[in-house]
Parts: structure tokens; C-alpha cells; sequence
């Protein structure tokens, strides 16, 4: 049986929203059409069916992993006059994913506009291979 893979994204939005910020989800999924049609399948991602409208079979499309917004935010958050951008990553790659947006010129942007960009990272304790994720903040100003 294959390992199910952590869902960073739905921790982030149940632990911003435990904490009182309206949040709302900005990455998106890339995808692509491969033409031709199959009747009956279904994105193995979301369960939709991607129906074409001149045929009533089902349109093939593959999913490329997922774009963030500006490539840096996963999420937007609002509180108390504070908005956020929010970039959710696990442990080992809360380093790179902090140097991907300190690159970034869209974010110096952010950040000059009063923004806050969040990096929260999610892993477990360590030498835990099982049991609860905790996370970790980062808040860039």
C-alpha cells in the first residue's frame, strides 16, 4: 500500500483559522490536456470529471504539481489589518523555500507594500517517525 502523503496545505488553513485570520487558498494546479477522450475517468486528484462540450466522453488531463501564486504564496491571509501571504513547505525544505522568496521581486514588492509573507513548516518531532505534525513560523517583513 503506498505511503499517503502529508497534507501541508489543509494543516495551514486549520491553523490560520484556529487563529481568527480569514484565509483563502491561491495556488493553483497546472495542467494539460492530452487529447482524445475516455469515458469515465476521473482526475485521480479531485475525483472531477472534465467533460468536453461537443462530446459526452471525458477529457484526459494531466496534472503537473500545482503553481504558487507569484511563486511564492500558497495562500493569502487577512487579521486585524495584517495581511499575509503564506507559504506552507515541510522541515527539510524551509531553507530553500525562504531563498526561492527572498529572490523573489514580487515579493521585495510585497513586502515594501506592508505585506507579511509567512513561511510555515510542518514535520514532526525529531527522531519521530509517527504521531502528530507540529509546525514552525517565519514571518518575513
Amino acid at each position: 500500500m503506498a505511503k499517503k502523503k502529508a497534507d501541508h496545505s489543509e494543516r495551514t488553513r486549520k491553523l490560520y483559522e484556529a487563529d481568527g485570520w480569514l484565509i483563502g487558498k491561491v495556488e493553483s494546479k497546472n495542467m494539460r490536456v492530452l487529447g482524445g477522450f475516455d469515458y469515465g475517468l476521473d482526475c485521480p486528484h479531485c475525483h472531477a470529471t472534465f467533460q468536453h462540450p461537443a462530446n459526452p466522453g471525458v477529457l484526459r488531463v494531466r496534472f503537473f504539481g500545482t503553481k504558487d501564486l507569484w511563486g511564492i504564496a500558497d495562500w493569502v491571509a487577512i487579521r486585524g489589518g495584517t495581511f499575509a501571504l503564506v507559504q506552507h513547505t515541510s522541515y527539510s525544505n524551509h531553507a530553500a523555500r525562504r531563498r526561492k522568496i527572498e529572490a523573489s521581486p514580487e515579493a521585495a514588492q510585497a513586502l515594501r507594500e506592508g505585506a507579511e509573507i509567512h513561511i510555515v513548516s510542518w514535520g514532526r518531532p525529531a527522531g519521530k517517525t509517527t504521531g502528530r505534525y507540529e509546525s514552525r513560523l517565519e514571518i518575513l517583513k
